[in-house]
């Protein structure tokens, strides 16, 4: 090659590089995980992803991000994934809330005349979610969380979303 062919290559990898820069498909090691999460936000998740599913990721980077935002990705390592579990384990079960139906609340559910449809609407849910509530006893996942814990403040405050 010559020396203008050299510089005329070198010109090109750089403006290629810094487009990539730009773009964010180069990191360096300085940006941290709250850092690449925005731009992941903003440069895949925003154009690519369902309204619905950015409501959810962003209820988990809620909890997320306070936890590990703030290392960097170069030294993010798995035991930094290993306390977050950790921490979500403890949070969960330190909250107070119970997560199973039990048959107390159940049988006041029953007794209270609250329609499952007036519940579910009332907690912002499908009635589905109700009734599988209902159904099952054993454990209730993150869907099924607020309408639980509405139904239980319900029934402790003696109120029916029936009668508005």
């Amino acid at each position: 090659m010559t020396k203008r062919q050299i510089k005329e290559e070198l010109t090109l990898q750089a403006a290629l590089f810094e487009r990539k820069v730009r773009s964010g498909q180069v990191l360096d090691g300085h940006v941290t995980f709250a850092e690449f999460v925005d731009r992941w936000r903003r440069d895949y998740a925003e154009p690519n992803l369902a309204p619905k599913t950015l409501v959810r990721y962003d209820d988990l980077l809620k909890r997320i991000l306070p936890a590990i935002g703030h290392i960097r990705l170069d030294k993010l390592q798995p035991h930094h994934l290993v306390a977050f579990y950790a921490s979500l384990h403890y949070a969960e079960n330190q909250s107070g809330v119970s997560f199973k139906a039990t048959p107390h609340l159940l049988s006041a559910f029953e007794l209270s005349g609250i329609t499952r449809q007036a519940l579910a609407d009332e907690a912002g849910c499908h009635v589905n979610t109700i009734y599988r509530l209902i159904r099952v006893r054993e454990w209730i996942p993150e869907s099924h969380r607020k309408p639980a814990i509405y139904l239980a403040f319900l029934l402790r405050m003696g109120s029916n979303p029936q009668n508005r």
